[in-house]
């Protein structure tokens, strides 16, 4: 983590975050809400309490899109391993779980 993190923010207890390690559409559908339905389906009916994500920060159309679904950034994360890149750290608390 580069920045200071809330206070018990990695406790982790099975049950306490989803995370969400992948989410693409391929540059011939976008537009069209493809993404935007994905992540409401796949949230949808989650019992976590908070979901949690990696984004490129230089990825202006996906940072746009996840502010406008209420993700918050909390810190950066450099994984552990060589030649990865620094991301952001986006947490979505209350996961909508039974909003349908």
């Amino acid at each position: 983590m580069h920045e200071p993190i809330p206070t018990r923010f990695t406790d982790e207890d099975g049950k306490r975050t989803f995370a969400i390690s992948e989410l693409m559409v391929a540059p011939e559908w976008r537009g069209r809400g493809i993404a935007k339905s994905l992540h409401d389906e796949l949230l949808a009916g989650r019992t976590e309490k908070r979901a949690t994500l990696l984004a490129e920060p230089d990825n202006t159309p996906a940072q746009a899109a996840y502010r406008s679904w209420r993700w918050r950034k909390v810190t950066k994360l450099r994984p552990g391993w060589e030649h990865v890149a620094t991301y952001n750290v986006m947490v979505k608390q209350p996961v909508p779980s039974h909003a349908k």
